[in-house]
């Protein structure tokens, strides 16, 4: 006797090398967020990057807007929305939508401030900001909890 699952998405048939049929199983999943918004502040000039942090099965679709919600103009469309040189007119929210065809869109809204400091300032406010960015280097979570 047989044990095969019905539907086509939730099946997938591997040939072993000893002539055996193996049955992978692929659970289908509406998108969710894996994470939070980041509040990001840098000097002009600087690199700054936002991911959505979010995950699906099949893979979501992510659209960027200029904005704190999931409206008006697309910016990009992708994983990750960069900022290769910041400028004083980036600043302000930047909103992911992900979405499949399961479920309803999941949003995630991030935030940018540029604006021009003094060098010496400069440099700390970077060097915060990619500690916050970054936390597998391990420095006191505490300094960055308060400068993010």
């Amino acid at each position: 006797m047989d044990c095969v699952p019905n539907n086509p998405p939730f099946r997938k048939f591997v040939k072993s090398p000893t002539n055996h049929f193996l049955v992978a199983f692929f659970l289908l999943d509406s998108p969710s967020a894996t994470g939070v918004g980041w509040n990001i502040s840098l000097p002009m000039g600087n690199r700054a990057f936002f991911p959505c942090p979010v995950d699906g099965n099949p893979e979501p679709n992510i659209t960027w807007y200029n904005g704190s919600d999931a409206s008006g103009t697309v910016i990009y469309r992708g994983k990750v929305l960069d900022f290769p040189q910041t400028k004083e007119s980036d600043t302000g929210f930047y909103t992911c939508s992900a979405s499949n065809s399961l479920g309803t869109p999941v949003n995630v809204t991030h935030y940018l401030l540029v604006g021009k400091y003094h060098k010496s300032e400069a440099r700390q406010l970077v060097a915060a900001s990619y500690l916050c960015i970054f936390p597998s280097v391990r420095v006191a979570l505490s300094y960055c909890q308060r400068i993010c």
